[in-house]
């Protein structure tokens, strides 16, 4: 606003920065931006401002975005800047003020000021919009203040005798910036018309930020004497030249105010022409509105469509995640999850029966919580299964008596297929642990046994083998497994069947028969037949016990034969 604008630019941007300034100010800087521009550039302001006043200076390229294009039918002129301040008028003024404000002034200039106010004409100081800012002297004599809200304009407290002729003057003063005197002018003061002087005089501005102030004197003049009766001419004389000037005065007065009705007349047709502009962007931003406001319906429609289909999936969403909670919990397995720093994000309830886990311990990195399971290699495991991306397996056990658990690593998988931790499972094989320990015992039992021992299915297939069976028929487990039992038996031979039936039966039955080795030779064995039985009690497989009986069968016929 003070400084003078830039030249030739192609783009000035000012955005949402004149909706916080007056209208006056508004206009003076549009003007500034229309000066700055080289002919065809643009002025592109806030979605929320617009020129108004100043739209004949400028066409409009997109009223949306509020872009405007620089019209040269308009012509640029300079914009009025304040002078700049006479060197040392400033400081002076700046010592004069704080002077005034500390209260220290000189006693003997104190008493001089007030012996010259005296003799001095009453003024008043006012600024460019007519408003008084400092009184001096007697000034009550000449305002008179009329009725109704309270005000500082001069021209609402002069007398209203004066209000014509101070008006021209200031006028002429502003304007020309020279000193305008009035004469001729009267004021009727205790019953008597006191003739009367009108001084207006420009103050020289000292700060150029500052409206140009102006000071309106009153002096008035001594009463002209009483006119002699010989001297009737010289006294029509002087009332003619009084007539005359305020005839003059009254011209003068006259040409003011026609002035003043011109200017009046360009306001009132610019405001139309403002108006009418408001008028066009009210109407514009009323169809902006009913868009819109069609727009809100639409979107508000969707975001209903939306609302409900969410609501839907959250409901889907409280339900799956009520299904997979039971069966997390149902499947009683110690369940873990970790992220890519070792965090707990979650676990089953199982889990604190090996951790000591609680829900408050979500975010906590799981080196950091104790284990009733002695396991110094989970970090290092849990690390290697994030990288190798492979399935680990542990067998764990606290001591020597405790439950046994294995502990299955795998890495956790989004529904992207993202590695995102780390999940380990602990499922309780005790008993599992227990059975295969009881059953490897049997089958030491077995197959160190002299006896030779054969398991089959009730259709007669062999599914054991033991030693003893093989070092006796000289067929190898795995040549034998998986055989039938005429295996054993010579060709066409019928005791298969009867053999079977006997396995069948709920009691265990004993026989003696011939077998067949592998090399074709016969051998007497005696058989034990036996079911095996499920846990309901039902047969579901057959067991043979058999002893091979040829060496006592020999010895006993060398007996007989030595008796």
């Amino acid at each position: 606003i003070k400084d003078p604008p830039f030249m030739r630019l192609d783009l000035v941007s000012c955005r949402n920065l004149l909706i916080y300034m007056n209208a006056d100010l508004q206009e003076r800087l549009v003007r500034v931006f229309h000066y700055a521009l080289v002919p065809g550039g643009y002025l592109l302001l806030g979605p929320s401002e617009g020129l108004s006043r100043n739209a004949k200076l400028f066409s409009v390229v997109d009223k949306k975005h509020r872009l405007y294009l620089r019209r040269e039918d308009a012509g640029a002129r300079l914009p009025a800047l304040p002078a700049r301040p006479a060197p040392g008028a400033g400081n002076a003024a700046a010592a004069r003020s704080a002077v005034a404000r500390n209260g220290i002034e000189d006693a003997i200039e104190r008493n001089a000021r007030r012996a010259l106010e005296r003799h001095s004409p009453a003024y008043v100081v006012i600024d460019s919009h007519h408003d008084i800012l400092r009184f001096a002297g007697d000034t009550g004599r000449y305002l008179q203040p009329s009725s109704g809200a309270a005000s500082l304009n001069l021209f609402t407290l002069l007398h209203k005798g004066l209000r014509g002729a101070a008006r021209s003057a200031v006028q002429q003063a502003f304007a020309g910036q020279r000193t305008v005197l009035q004469d001729g002018l009267s004021l009727l003061v205790d019953g008597q018309a006191r003739p009367l002087q009108l001084i207006v005089e420009p103050l020289p501005d000292a700060d150029s930020g500052h409206p140009p102030l102006c000071v309106v004197a009153f002096r008035e003049r001594e009463a002209p004497p009483a006119v002699e009766p010989g001297s009737a001419a010289s006294a029509d004389s002087r009332r003619v030249q009084q007539l005359d000037q305020e005839l003059d005065t009254l011209r003068l007065q006259l040409q003011v105010a026609l002035d003043q009705q011109e200017t009046a007349n360009e306001e009132l047709k610019s405001a139309n022409e403002e108006y009418q502009s408001v008028n066009e962007e009210l109407q514009s931003s009323n169809e902006e509105l009913e868009t819109s406001k069609e727009e809100m319906q639409s979107i508000n429609e969707e975001l209903q469509v939306v609302n409900a289909e969410l609501h839907v999936k959250n409901a889907a969403l409280v339900r799956l995640n009520s299904d997979l909670r039971n069966l997390m919990e149902s499947t009683q397995i110690a369940t873990l999850f970790l992220d890519g720093q070792l965090r707990v994000t979650g676990f089953t309830p199982v889990i604190t029966e090996l951790f000591h886990l609680r829900e408050g311990d979500i975010g906590r990195p799981i080196t950091e919580i104790s284990s009733r399971l002695p396991y110094p290699e989970l970090e290092r495991d849990v690390r290697q299964v994030s990288r190798s991306l492979a399935m680990a397996e542990r067998l764990l056990q606290g001591h020597a008596n405790g439950p046994v658990y294995l502990l299955r690593m795998r890495p956790y998988r989004t529904v992207d297929n993202m590695i995102d931790g780390v999940v380990l499972t602990f499922t309780d094989i005790t008993e599992r642990r227990r059975a295969e320990l009881e059953r490897g015992q049997l089958a030491a039992i077995i197959d160190s046994s002299k006896d030779m021992i054969i398991g089959h299915t009730l259709d007669g297939t062999i599914t054991s083998w033991n030693t003893s069976a093989s070092a006796t028929l000289g067929w190898r487990a795995d040549q034998a497994i998986g055989q039938p039992l005429s295996l054993l038996l010579s060709e066409g031979s019928p005791q298969l069947p009867a053999l079977l039936r006997a396995c069948a039966r709920a009691e265990p039955s004993e026989f003696e028969t011939d077998w067949q080795h592998k090399d074709g030779s016969a051998l007497q064995v005696v058989v034990s037949c036996s079911p095996v039985h499920d846990d309901s009690g039902a047969v579901v497989a057959g067991s043979l016990i058999a002893r091979d009986i040829g060496e006592r069968r020999r010895l006993e016929l060398a007996y007989l034969q030595a008796e």
